[in-house]
């Protein structure tokens, strides 16, 4: 149970008001916190300031991951084991998948969100707005920023990454945009929308790379990260794909999903589980830059000295910075 005060009455006396708020299964940390202030009946920064947090943890990614110490905070607040809320995040929800996990930079199998202030400029926040319309206590799920989702499977249909009215990102935690289920630009009711329905294979495909997560986190990580490789071997040498320029979990859901359907259809990645026995951490880095075959070439004065003082007037004159014309006109 979390006890936060409410602040002076009248009287001039401070109350107490108990929330009884327990996380929803496979909720991040920030879906929490904003549906925590609502139950208050106030603001997820102010009550992020209440918790000792400060108003600007909103302006970093808190569902990817927070300090010990912030998350000793919430935890003492709600009442409940520091492990329950680190699981909210992706960084504790990787690593249990034997994921290497960075708390900034790139970060394999998350999608970006690209945060500027409170502003997300990225479309990697996925939504399914059936969720959200049936959902009882509407929440962020936790498979949404998975670069490997791209289907709800409880619904059979695609998910969506930005408002089908005005076209801006998913941003859940601006001007009540989870609680509301709106559009924080132009209050569009996104659960009303109508997303793409999918075949029975696509719906297959996901069921088939959610098992091999669910290896991973019991301890078997090699088919996972194995897949990661050959997905982004496919995104780099395809050039049928128009953001083939930067890693794969940057795209949009319509593109990143076309290129996990001709990966995980193919019978060479099932194939390869089996006879790849290399060490699964080797497949997440990223490829060094190549070494040149041939090193640099200096120039190599002649041995002539007439010819010596010839070239290297000729470098000089091709240095030399070309005189402006009012330079050149004498001041009488």
């Amino acid at each position: 149970m979390s006890k936060l005060s409410a602040g002076p009455t009248s009287a001039g006396a401070t109350t107490v008001r108990s929330v009884t708020m327990l996380p929803m299964p496979n909720e991040t940390l920030g879906s929490y916190l904003t549906r925590w202030a609502w139950a208050c009946g106030e603001e997820p920064a102010s009550l992020s300031h209440r918790l000792g947090l400060g108003y600007f943890v909103w302006r970093q990614d808190l569902d990817r991951s927070l300090s010990q110490t912030m998350l000793c905070t919430i935890a003492q607040a709600v009442g409940v084991e520091v492990s329950v809320i680190q699981d909210m995040t992706y960084c504790a929800w990787l690593a249990l998948a034997k994921v290497p996990v960075q708390r900034s930079g790139f970060q394999p199998w998350l999608t970006p969100v690209g945060l500027y202030h409170r502003r997300r400029l990225r479309f990697g926040q996925l939504f399914c707005p059936l969720c959200l319309k049936e959902d009882t206590h509407r929440h962020v799920h936790l498979e949404w920023r998975i670069a490997s989702s791209w289907i709800c499977t409880r619904h059979k249909v695609c998910l969506m990454d930005c408002c089908p009215n005005c076209g801006a990102c998913f941003a859940p935690y601006r001007n009540d945009s989870l609680m509301l289920g709106r559009c924080e630009r132009c209050a569009f009711p996104l659960y009303t929308a109508h997303p793409s329905s999918c075949s029975t294979h696509q719906v297959e495909l996901q069921e088939y790379v959610n098992a091999i997560w669910h290896q991973a986190a019991e301890g078997n990580p090699l088919p996972l990260a194995w897949t990661y490789s050959e997905i982004k071997r496919v995104a780099k040498s395809s050039p049928e794909f128009i953001y083939a320029g930067e890693p794969w979990s940057f795209w949009r859901v319509l593109q990143r999903g076309q290129l996990l359907e001709i990966v995980l259809a193919s019978e060479v990645l099932r194939k390869n589980f089996a006879a790849c026995q290399s060490n699964f951490q080797r497949l997440y880095t990223r490829e060094s830059a190549r070494t040149r075959v041939r090193p640099r070439t200096c120039w190599v004065p002649p041995e002539d000295p007439q010819e010596r003082a010839k070239k290297i007037m000729q470098i000089a004159l091709r240095l030399h910075p070309k005189r402006s014309m009012a330079s050149r006109v004498r001041k009488k």
